[in-house]
């Protein structure tokens, strides 16, 4: 992480851990959330296992961050199997923190919203 020490964490979310975890909420907000957790598991079509790899500096801010699964593809055709997707591979790495920046807003048109693109996919 360009030379900042930093604490690996790797830990694996499995879609029986969210259904079992969204079953398991006591209240309103943790059954919300641990939904959408699920739901996004679905919506990104993971299969089975979703890899996640975190690195934290000294001061306790993310350096990296990575996610990694095997995903599938729902068959256009009912009653067919789903069949093997393309590899689910994302890292996000912060290389500057704490620097001054400046934000462009971009056009409407230029734009996604993607908690919408995943509402879509969800029903």
């Amino acid at each position: 992480m360009l030379g900042a020490r930093t604490t690996h964490y790797r830990g694996t979310v499995t879609f029986d851990g969210l259904r079992a975890a969204q079953d398991a909420a006591t209240d309103k907000t943790s059954r919300e959330r641990q939904t959408r957790s699920h739901d996004q598991f679905i919506a990104l079509e993971l299969d089975k296992n979703l890899i996640m790899d975190l690195w934290i500096d000294d001061d306790g801010r993310t350096r990296q961050f990575r996610m990694r699964g095997a995903t599938y593809k729902m068959p256009d055709n009912a009653g067919e199997a789903p069949t093997v997707g393309d590899p689910l591979d994302m890292t996000a790495a912060f290389l500057r923190i704490n620097e001054p920046l400046t934000v462009t807003t971009p056009s409407a048109g230029d734009t996604t919203d993607p908690g919408a693109l995943l509402d879509a996919q969800t029903g």
